[in-house]
């Protein structure tokens, strides 16, 4: 089992690592059918990452039905997360829908799954074994699926690459991956703060920068206390690694020039700018006028250019403030 735990540890591939671990567990357990699922927190849906000779229909039970409705399951995710073979649950298994329809037609006739959970109590997804003989899991066998619980999570564990993203952002508070519909979901590691909540403001701004299609990585953010901060992402097929730091607005830019910045970053002109900020365009020209000097730009565009760069970008997007 020392082999398991090393491929567990060091792999980077999560499919190929988990493919690895079917292959060594057999020499524990010789199984009829094996297979590894990760569930993902932001879509709570679970998906097989490595199978071992289950057949496609079993598989899309596995991932669908059986992690929603089956009775054993729920018990090992919800009460008690000790694996347990179908010979040692309190009433007979095999009348249940999940033996009795899927597992036994498909020709086992024992199995047992393991719920897996990382060391700070995240469930990360499950392994399941069948096999076509009463004998097995043995006892020895089942004692080796509870000390593998907490070994194989880290192999089901989607958030692990966007931990490791967060902590390459650079800030001593936690991250949180953010969606599009301004869900939250916290990773691994040091808490967020109390800023990343679901649909919160600061997911609300991340949202929208999400779905404005600019690439952006860096931004600005004022609480509603006015304390500034600086917010990075860190884009992901469901959203983005999120961090939020606390920070002061640069090259002593005002509030105020920090919007007519973002608005002629995105391209507006000074009258568009004027009409957004309910300002006259003599005072956004003026504000214009005073950026282009802190920042040391010469033109629109080199100070558009550098505020992309720098993150020196308002969001929410301004509109007319007090």
């Amino acid at each position: 089992m020392l082999d398991i735990g090393q491929i567990a540890a060091a792999t980077t591939d999560l499919r190929a690592g988990a493919a690895e671990i079917l292959d060594r567990f057999r020499s524990i357990v010789p199984y009829a059918a094996a297979s590894i699922s990760a569930w993902n927190p932001i879509t709570d849906r679970h998906e097989t990452i490595a199978n071992a000779s289950y057949p496609p229909e079993v598989v899309r039970h596995l991932d669908t039905w059986f992690v929603h409705h089956d009775e054993v399951y729920e018990l090992m995710r919800n009460v008690d997360p000790e694996p347990l073979r179908w010979r040692d649950m309190p009433f007979d298994y095999r009348r249940l829908y999940s033996a009795r329809e899927v597992f036994m037609p498909a020709g086992f006739d024992e199995g047992v799954t393991t719920c897996l959970y990382t060391p700070d109590g995240r469930y990360t997804g499950s392994m399941h074994v069948s096999t076509d003989s009463r004998r097995h899991p043995s006892d020895s066998a089942a004692h080796a699926l509870v000390i593998m619980q907490q070994m194989l999570a880290g192999v089901t564990d989607i958030l692990r690459p966007p931990t490791w993203l967060a902590s390459s952002l650079g800030t001593e508070e936690g991250g949180a991956i953010v969606t599009p519909e301004a869900r939250v979901v916290t990773l691994a590691g040091p808490a967020p703060g109390p800023h990343l909540i679901s649909d919160g403001a600061l997911p609300r701004a991340v949202a929208q920068t999400l779905c404005s299609g600019q690439v952006v990585t860096r931004f600005l953010w004022q609480d509603d206390a006015g304390h500034w901060h600086e917010v990075r992402l860190a884009p992901i097929p469901e959203g983005a690694v999120v961090t939020v730091a606390a920070s002061r607005l640069p090259h002593e830019l005002t509030p105020r020039e920090l919007d007519v910045l973002t608005l002629v970053t995105a391209g507006c002109s000074n009258p568009q700018i004027a009409a957004t900020l309910f300002l006259s365009t003599k005072t956004v020209a003026k504000h214009v006028e005073h950026l282009l000097a802190k920042l040391c730009c010469t033109t629109r565009a080199e100070a558009a250019s550098r505020a992309i760069n720098e993150g020196l970008l308002r969001r929410p997007v301004p509109s007319a403030r007090a």
